[in-house]
């Protein structure tokens, strides 16, 4: 994990540029904002940043020594004047932001700055957003607090005006492929794992590094090839969405709750990245699956046109997977619709 870290940060040099001079000139914020994709950096950039401020034993360029106590405690993220509030995919409750609100009014016992990062800071509902605010509007003189997301715009507009906004975008294709041919992956298994990455380089290590779910998102990829061809039709689609409910029907009496709205945007979001991939192709942009003797086929069969309506289409539906509650095999039907 630690090459992991350096290499996100070296890619990430314009916002490691704007850190390092918040620290240099000793005007850090109260409140950072980092906003990008999942899996492009920000929780280690935000793990370096706050090692970067309160490592007292800094080398000559000004770097964290990675070995006193507040390094070690800032990476072990158990250090007493750090709190981590990362919720993955539940909600963020207000006890949760009165408790970092309490922390903040004590002074650090070996750090600068009291130290908070919110991961998931979308999944705070409107009470701890409203306690979040308050905090925001009277600062702490000893702390520093680091929201991250990948949905900013759920955040209030109020909070967003309190805090430095920092972008993190994706990295190319070709820059994850070649990180993860320098670690020892397949040319195959490296241009697979990059295009489904969608320029996530944690999320093209986990494709690479878990078979099953490699094996899963290349079954993805199949099925649609399969589905796309030349004598396929859309009652092909829609026998497809039916076989798929009823599988995850029976698989969710031995799984968690929320687990077949995992699959379905999975498999959506699979299906387009390599819808993408076959509308570069037509425009006649090299492709990682140019040799795929199914993409080539599918390529005659559909325009430009077509691509880019059922690309919409499926942007649309993910989209409104967020936002709502609705049926996840209805949004598919309309997404077949368009085939």
């Amino acid at each position: 994990m630690l090459y992991v870290s350096r290499f996100m940060i070296l890619e990430h040099q314009k916002q490691k540029r704007l850190l390092r001079a918040m620290v240099v000139s000793h005007r850090i914020p109260h409140a950072l904002l980092f906003s990008g994709k999942k899996g492009v950096g920000k929780e280690q950039i935000a793990i370096k940043f706050i090692k970067l401020i309160n490592c007292n034993n800094k080398d000559a360029d000004g770097r964290p020594c990675e070995k006193c106590a507040v390094c070690r405690g800032v990476d072990a993220l158990l250090h007493p004047d750090l709190l981590i509030i990362n919720n993955q995919l539940q909600e963020i409750q207000i006890d949760q932001i009165r408790d970092l609100t309490s922390r903040f009014s004590l002074k650090p016992s070996q750090f600068l700055l009291k130290s908070a990062i919110i991961n998931g800071a979308h999944l705070m509902n409107l009470q701890a957003q409203a306690a979040l605010l308050k905090t925001l509007e009277e600062p702490k003189g000893h702390a520093i607090m680091i929201l991250i997301t990948d949905q900013p715009e759920m955040l209030l507009p109020t909070i967003r005006s309190r805090t430095q906004h920092i972008k993190f975008g994706r990295f190319s294709r070709q820059t994850i492929k070649q990180y993860l041919l320098s670690n020892g992956l397949t040319k195959n298994k490296a241009e697979i794992a990059s295009l489904l990455s969608d320029g996530r380089l944690n999320t093209a290590l986990n494709f690479a590094s878990n078979q099953e779910i490699f094996d899963k998102s290349v079954k993805y990829l199949n099925d649609l090839t399969n589905l796309m061809g030349e004598k396929s039709t859309t009652s092909d689609f829609f026998q497809y969405i039916k076989h798929l409910n009823d599988q995850l029907k029976i698989d969710s009496k031995n799984k968690e709750t929320g687990q077949g709205s995992v699959v379905w945007k999975d498999l959506l979001e699979a299906w387009l990245l390599y819808l993408r991939e076959l509308l570069l192709f037509k425009l006649g942009v090299g492709s990682v699956l140019e040799n795929n003797v199914g993409m080539l086929k599918t390529s005659n069969k559909y325009s430009v046109e077509k691509l880019i309506k059922i690309i919409n289409t499926i942007q649309n539906m993910l989209s409104i997977m967020v936002k709502t509650s609705i049926n996840y095999r209805f949004a598919f039907e309309i997404v077949a619709l368009d085939f």
